[in-house]
């Protein structure tokens, strides 16, 4: 928010995919007030089990010792739906390919401390919008119900055929929704 402050932008609608779910989080329970609307897509609000931090920290200690390949084989299979377009496939795969180990071996272990959101999230009183692909294998159906029911405001999405980028696999509908969203909540806000 500091950056924000610097840019001298006021309040603003919040977006984010996955791990930027957690970054719009932290955003809209820093500064409440600054925050209009809260967009959340194939992430989670609860906290990290211990079987995920675990798993997330030898990938990373993997990752860090021998490159992305490891991040690559492990997450790129669960990221699509069963028909995601081969082109997008190989283009994320290719992007995460030459990705530093470095930062994304980070990343991994700040998920790997992902705090409890629920609670506070109720303290929001803002529209929100949460989409999910319903072959999201970390996004699952009791993932994004436990999100809902601590959000006061949400509109949900679930989008058929779809893994955990709804924002890739079906950018049309997905587009065409969060641009709905984000237009009621503005219209509502005005």
């Amino acid at each position: 928010m500091d950056l924000l402050d610097h840019l001298q932008v006021g309040d603003l609608a919040t977006v984010g995919l996955s791990m930027g779910g957690l970054v719009v989080m932290g955003m809209a329970l820093a500064r409440p007030p600054r925050v209009w609307a809260l967009g959340l897509a194939a992430t989670t609000a609860a906290p990290v089990t211990e079987q995920e931090r675990r798993e997330r920290l030898a990938l990373a200690d993997e990752a860090e010792s021998t490159g992305m390949e490891p991040l690559v084989r492990a997450m790129g299979s669960r990221l699509f739906g069963p028909g995601a377009d081969p082109a997008v496939v190989a283009r994320v795969h290719e992007m995460m390919s030459r990705n530093d180990p470095q930062g994304s071996t980070a990343a991994l272990r700040g998920r790997a401390e992902r705090p409890d959101y629920r609670e506070r999230l109720r303290e929001l009183q803002v529209p929100s919008w949460v989409c999910v692909g319903d072959h999201d294998t970390w996004s699952t159906a009791a993932v994004t119900r436990e999100r809902v029911e601590s959000l006061r405001e949400p509109r949900t999405l679930t989008l058929a055929g779809v893994g955990h980028l709804p924002n890739l696999e079906a950018p049309d509908r997905f587009d065409a929704a969060l641009a709905d969203f984000l237009h009621a909540a503005w219209e509502r806000r005005a």
